[in-house]
């Protein structure tokens, strides 16, 4: 529960010699106005702080009532023979409006200043409005009162009720509700010892009023259905005073009492009392008491302003009518800041976060960073002897409490021996000063140092030293003149606000200028203390050192703040009362209702139900414009509660308290906090309570590796030896190749520069290597050092988390193991992989003892895996494994077995291996082995034919060759182009005749024209078929025209080149001629047509640019005519047929759409299809001639220059050159498609024997 803090009080000095009797305010004026006992009546100005008038009542009876009436300037005064009186202010002169007959018991005026409601004497209500005409004349009824007894009216704040408090002949009261024209809505029943206040609250919603008892004395409510709701218990000293009157705030937050006739001891004082309701328990905030002494005794009298619910007038005992200020704040421990990344950050004690409320003499204490209690319930409860006003935390937790009798408690840090004492012993107090005029000018406290504590004065000129005394049991009066060095300090216009800084505790003030000073302690004074106390007098039984008080400015705020923090990087955030929050003196955001500071971030509630979790690294940076514009830089935020704002948070930890407007509590726990206290920890390397928050927080596991991977590669040692195998189980299956810090949580903290290393993953043969697998890995190497069973789980984990999951390593590192220990593991195992596969792997392994295991807890049925295993382990070893591999369908290591198992086996080796297609198993387990040279010939045989089959001709033909047949090895080759190795292969063991030889060659060097390789058919030609016709001809087909005719030279065939290759070359010239003006005249056309579109889809937007601007300009004008309705309409109904119609079309149509878009996109399109210009830009691409067609064309124009053709060369050259001028012109060489890329080599290796 917040508590209510005091800002000052301001004295209105008006001549108050005879005592007051009433008092009223003026919002309007800024005035104050005071009856006197003498019936005088006085106005002051609280804006110029100066007296505006002081004139006598002339009237011979009592007053009974002044009420001031701002929409007449005027005062009214109501006495108790039935006189009614006008005060106009202006004038300052009286006028008479009424005279009530039998004279007046109560007299009100409604909120809104319009109605002025008396009860005569003879039971009548009459009320008046403004121009004092009676509106409503009600009998209610003579009624025998006792003698001196009135009745007492309380409006509501919408002036639609009032409650009238009346008094039976018999002395018991009860309560009655009207509405504005005086109609009866309820009536309670009647109740004994019912005081003579009453308050009807703000909202309407509860009537307040006393009743005393024989044992104590309550404050109690009636609903507007005049029916008692609840009520509460004034304190012990309390119960016999009589409470005069009751008053709410404006918002009804706060409810005064005046009380009169206070026993404290052998006095009898007056006393006024703030009370605030939460949580359905009502809090005694602060009381302000009387002297003991006081002459004229005023009336006691509480007077809340209209607008502001925190400031009042108040009139206690002989000090006067006071402008009290006042201000709600969660009062909670900072714990001593260290600065991060430093040793004695480890060292740092825990944050306990103690709330202090205050109670009466009651301080509620609760530590929130180590539980949360519902308030009014608390963890621990300190008594003190009066209610307590003030209260202060300072260094290390300790406290100052002020109490309302003018003492100045100072206690011992709560909680400080908690772990031992408990958690419920409250806190003891060390030492009880008295303070200066009882404490009564002295406020906002505040703590400088361990032995000097602020306060400001009355008025808030001066500051106020308290300087504890050495001696505890010193009897000297703190911030009394006599002290030594407690002189009071006046700052430079004076100070507006003493407060703790939000961020590391310090005091902090600030002035009427807005500057923001440090007040610190001198340390040279502390250094002379001893040498002051030496120095003083001999009659003092101890010494007080001068305050030796320093002053720092650290910036400049724009308004007055009621929540100050100091940045990191220099600067000062502040929050008014109006809700905003200042940076300096710019706003950087409004509608702030609470704020405080949590390590490295600014947690902030806002009228907008948010809570905002900013950093303050980047506050200083951010300042132009980054958070002004909509908090760019928040880093979380979540939706609250209306209403709610922060308690507390408790450095280096993630749990934010909050206050609903209920008064409970609620604990919220924001990821971007929790991601730091996680990050923190980790980097202390406490990894166990890490691992706990995250599986709390469903936090992703993989930031204990990813936060800092070497690190934590490197800690993973005392990461096995701190975390529980549960946490290590969960952390190792949450593991995922990721990184958390990129894709999940953007925003986490980088490591500490400690304990900040690179981030690259390890690097092995120039590949990055998985992360999963390398945590997996160094995780499990950890745990091998662990001689620890509970580990197993861990350890089977670390295979199965693998990329492919390694079940049959998992298995394997079981093997070792003793029966319990594999039964355990298997268990595990098989809850993470299917049961069938880990009898699979277990199988697998020819394990034939652990495969029963495996079946065993895998609830397998006996009566199929145990005669199975048994027919297993009755066959030979490599049988026995032949038969696991068949059953697994694992047929190479089949073939291998089988291959092992002897000669006498083959045919079971070579029928599985000629049906699965493994003649390469077959091969390399007959490799090397002795014997069987036969079989090994017999399986490159099958190889090779397998690999010819496969289109792998010339490796199928040297393994054909390894097994010994030539004739299909030479087959294959010459399948394969190779046909210089297949001749070869031919001519060397001599598989064919000169006649077949050539016949063979015949149809090598056909295939090969075919092909495409003319060259090579050529050389068949000559070398084996001496055929130079044929193969001048396939020259002439490869575009090889000067080789042809070196050919027909070469061999006596001259007569070839005018017969066969003059034609050719002919034929290739005109084509390319050809080729190239085609070339030309379609590019010309697709140019121009792609201009032609350019300008009229750049014609089309300007159109629809021009329409849309009309179209807004006539919605611009607000034509709402008729004819503008029926278009509407019309277009409409256009548009609803056209969508129904195709809606209808594409539910016939939607079977062919895809043929429909191949066939548009394969014809050519028409001008103005959508899809025109895609078609053109390809046929650009298309048409513009590429290195390749250059390079043929190269050639043809070289072979017409051998052959003597130059002009014709040159002519064709300079077709092709006048075109490739013209795209240069036109930069269309920045279109030609990129070439292609050089085919892949992939290279194939094949066992020889």
């Amino acid at each position: 529960m917040d508590n209510l803090i005091a800002l000052g009080a301001i004295p209105l000095r008006v001549e108050d010699s005879a005592g007051i009797k009433f008092v009223a305010s003026d919002g309007l004026r800024n005035a104050v106005f005071v009856a006197l006992q003498d019936k005088r009546i006085v106005g002051f100005d609280e804006k110029n702080k100066k007296e505006l008038f002081a004139v006598d009542i002339p009237c011979s009876s009592d007053i009974l009532g002044m009420h001031c009436m701002p929409e007449l300037d005027s005062i009214v005064i109501t006495c108790t023979d039935g006189t009614l009186l006008l005060l106009n202010m202006d004038e300052q002169s009286f006028e008479p409006v009424g005279d009530l007959e039998g004279g007046i018991l109560c007299s009100s005026v409604s909120p809104d200043g319009e109605l002025l409601l008396c009860l005569t004497a003879t039971g009548t209500m009459i009320v008046f409005n403004s121009e004092w005409d009676v509106l409503v004349e009600k009998e209610l009824g003579a009624s025998e009162r006792p003698a001196g007894d009135r009745p007492t009216v309380a409006w509501c704040a919408d002036g639609l009720k009032f409650a009238l408090l009346d008094t039976r002949a018999s002395g018991k009261r009860f309560v009655s509700v009207f509405d504005r024209n005086c109609v009866l809505e309820a009536k309670s029943e009647d109740f004994e010892g019912v005081g003579s206040g009453l308050a009807f609250s703000p909202d309407g919603a509860l009537i307040a009023t006393s009743q005393q008892h024989s044992q104590r004395h309550d404050i109690i409510f009636f609903e507007p259905n005049a029916l008692r709701h609840y009520e509460f218990t004034l304190p012990e000293h309390s119960a016999s005073c009589s409470v005069s009157a009751l008053q709410w705030n404006a918002d009804g937050t706060l409810l005064s009492l005046c009380l009169r006739d206070v026993k404290r001891g052998s006095e009898t004082l007056d006393a006024l009392q703030i009370w605030r309701r939460s949580n359905y328990h009502w809090y005694l905030k602060y009381e302000v008491v009387s002297d003991a002494a006081g002459a004229p005794r005023h009336a006691c009298a509480c007077v809340w302003d209209e607008s502001d619910p925190f400031s009042a007038l108040l009139s206690v005992g002989s000090a006067g009518i006071e402008r009290w200020t006042f201000d709600a704040e969660y009062q909670t421990s900072i714990a001593a800041q260290q600065p991060p990344d430093t040793s004695s950050a480890s060292e740092q004690p825990p944050d306990l976060c103690v709330v202090a409320s205050i109670d009466g003499q009651r301080l509620l204490l609760t530590p929130l960073g180590k539980m949360i209690v519902p308030p009014p319930m608390c963890a621990a409860a300190a008594s003190f002897p009066a209610p307590i006003t003030s209260l202060a935390w300072g260094p290390g937790g300790r406290l100052a409490v002020v109490t309302s009798d003018g003492s100045l408690h100072q206690c011992e840090p709560p909680f400080l021996n908690a772990a031992q004492a408990g958690w419920e012993v409250a806190p003891q107090i060390e030492a009880l000063h008295a303070l200066r005029a009882r404490g009564k000018d002295l406020f906002q406290l505040a703590w400088a140092s361990e032995r000097l504590l602020l306060a400001v004065s009355e008025e808030g000129a001066r500051l106020v030293p308290l300087i504890l005394p050495s001696d505890k049991g010193s009897n000297e009066v703190l911030g009394s003149a006599k002290t030594a060095g407690a002189q009071d300090e006046k700052l430079p216009g004076g100070v507006r606000r003493l407060l703790r800084e939000s961020g590391s505790g310090k005091c902090v003030a600030q002035l009427e200028d807005g500057s923001v000073v440090v007040l610190e302690e001198d340390p040279r004074t502390r250094t002379a203390a001893p040498a002051s106390a030496s120095s003083s007098s001999s009659s003092s039984s101890s010494s007080s050192p001068s305050s030796g008080l320093v002053q720092r400015r650290v910036g400049k705020l724009g308004a007055q703040c009621r929540w100050v923090a100091l940045l990191p990087g220099g600067g000062v955030l502040g929050q008014t009362r109006r809700l905003k929050l200042l940076l300096g003196e710019e706003a950087v955001l409004e509608g702030v209702s609470s704020v405080c500071v949590h390590d490295r971030f600014l947690l902030c509630t806002s009228t907008a139900n948010k809570l905002l979790i900013l950093p303050l690294e980047g506050a200083t940076q951010r300042k132009e414009g980054g958070w002004k514009e909509g908090w760019k830089g928040e880093e979380d935020a979540r939706f609250v509660e209306r209403g709610t704002v922060l308690v507390g948070a408790a450095r280096g930890g993630h749990k934010v308290v909050l206050a609903l407007p209920r008064g409970n509590l609620e604990v919220v726990m924001p990821r971007v906090l929790v991601l730091h206290t996680v990050c923190a920890t980790l980097d202390k390397g406490e990894f166990e309570p890490a691992l706990r928050l995250m599986r709390a927080q469903k936090v992703d596991m993989n930031l204990t590796h990813d936060h800092n991977p070497a690190a934590f590669l490197q800690a993973l040692p005392t990461l096995v030896r701190q975390a529980s195998p549960h946490l290590l189980s969960l952390l190792i299956s949450a593991l995922r190749p990721d990184d958390v810090t990129v894709s999940t949580y953007p925003n986490a903290p980088p490591p500490s520069s400690s304990a900040l290393v690179p981030k690259a993953a390890p690097i092995v043969g120039g590949a990055t290597v998985r992360k999963v697998d390398v945590v997996c890995d160094a995780m499990l190497a950890a745990l091998e050092e662990v001689d620890n069973t509970k580990l197993l789980a861990c350890k089977v984990l670390t295979f199965v988390r693998r990329d492919p999951p390694q079940v049959e390593a998992a298995v394997r590192s079981l093997q070792a193991q003793e029966q319990s220990v594999q039964e355990d593991g298997l268990e595990v195992l098989m809850g993470l992989v299917d049961s069938k596969v880990v009898f699979d792997a277990a199988l697998g392994l020819y394990d034939l003892e652990l495969a029963a295991v495996a079946a065993q807890v895998g609830g397998q049925d006996p009566r199929e895996y145990v005669p199975m295993l048994e027919r297993l382990s009755a066959l030979p070893d490599r049988l026995c494994c032949y038969e696991i591999d068949v059953q697994l369908k694992r047929y190479a290591s089949a073939v291998k077995h089988a291959v092992a198992a002897g000669a006498e086996e083959w045919e079971r080796a070579w029928t599985l291996a000629e049906t699965h297609g493994l003649y390469a198993a077959a091969v390399d387990a007959l490799e090397g082995v002795e014997g069987r040279e036969l079989h090994l010939r017999h399986a490159l045989c099958g190889l090779g034919a397998d690999l010819v089959a496969k289109g792998r001709a010339k490796e199928g033909g040297l393994a054909l060759l390894g097994g010994g047949d030539a004739q299909g090895a030479s087959a294959a080759l010459l399948q394969a182009g190779d046909w210089e190795a297949a001749f070869a292969l031919m001519q060397q063991h001599g598989a064919k005749s000169d006649d077949e030889l050539q016949r063979v060659c015949y149809g090598a060097a056909e295939a090969m024209r075919e092909a495409g390789d003319g060259r090579g058919a050529a050389r068949v030609y000559l070398e084996y078929c001496k055929d130079v016709e044929e193969a001048v001809m396939a020259l002439c087909e490869a575009r090889g025209w000067v080789e042809a005719g070196r050919v027909a030279q070469r061999h006596g065939r001259a007569d070839l080149v005018p017969t066969c290759v003059a034609p050719s070359l002919d034929e290739a010239a005109t084509a390319c001629a050809e080729d190239v003006a085609r070339r030309d005249e379609a590019l010309h056309k697709v140019v121009e047509r792609l201009a032609e579109v350019a300008k009229e889809k750049q014609a089309k937007e300007e159109e629809e640019a021009r329409r849309r601007e009309d179209g807004e300009d006539e919605d611009g004008e607000g034509g709402s005519g008729l004819g503008d309705d029926r278009s509407e309409r019309s277009v409409a109904n256009q548009s609803q047929a056209s969508v129904h119609s195709k809606s209808s079309r594409s539910s016939r149509s939607s079977r062919s759409s895809k043929s429909n878009k191949t066939r548009s996109s394969a014809r050519v399109p028409k001008p103005g299809d959508p899809w025109e210009e895609e078609y053109l830009i390809a046929q650009r691409a298309s048409l513009l001639p590429t290195d390749a067609y250059k390079r043929d064309f190269g050639r043809v124009v070289e072979a017409l220059a051998l052959s003597g053709l130059r002009q014709r060369a040159r002519e064709l050259q300079a077709q092709l050159r006048a075109l490739e001028a013209w795209i240069a012109l036109l930069n269309l060489d920045a279109f030609l498609p990129p070439p292609p890329p050089p085919p892949d080599l992939v290279w194939h290796t094949v066992s020889l024997a």
